[in-house]
């Protein structure tokens, strides 16, 4: 288990998005925020490691477990997000593992490019087959 790190969790939303979390890795001071976002600010954990933990199931299921409200509206509240379980390897360990999955989706998001060029290639080869 660890403490909390500098991150943005959406306070206020339909109960599919209430807890949705992201982490800031750009210029502190740039950013934009309303009353419905919360910040938290996190010591001894990686930035990117906790970005992709953040939104795996389980953590996922545990931020939905302590929301309150309706479908159309729930809230989060953060004295509630501060009883989620979460377990952490070493900080060199973190590093290591969030660098591997942010390789891993820019190496996806390049084949999302290609694909996506291909299917255009496709479209406008059938748009003009079939004048």
């Amino acid at each position: 288990m660890g403490s909390f790190f500098s991150s943005w969790v959406n306070t206020r939303n339909t109960l599919e998005l209430v807890g949705k979390g992201a982490t800031w890795t750009g210029v502190n001071g740039k950013y934009a925020f309303n009353n419905n976002l919360a910040r938290f600010t996190f010591k001894g954990i990686d930035t990117i490691f906790f970005n992709y933990l953040y939104n795996t199931d389980n953590l996922i299921n545990q931020v939905r477990a302590r929301a309150m409200g309706t479908t159309s509206v729930a809230a989060i509240y953060p004295r509630n997000l501060h009883s989620i379980l979460y377990y952490l390897p070493k900080l060199e360990e973190q590093q290591k593992i969030g660098n591997y999955f942010k390789k891993l989706d820019k190496q996806l998001e390049l084949q999302q490019k290609e694909i996506d060029k291909l299917k255009n290639i496709k479209k406008a080869l059938l748009e003009k087959m079939f004048v």
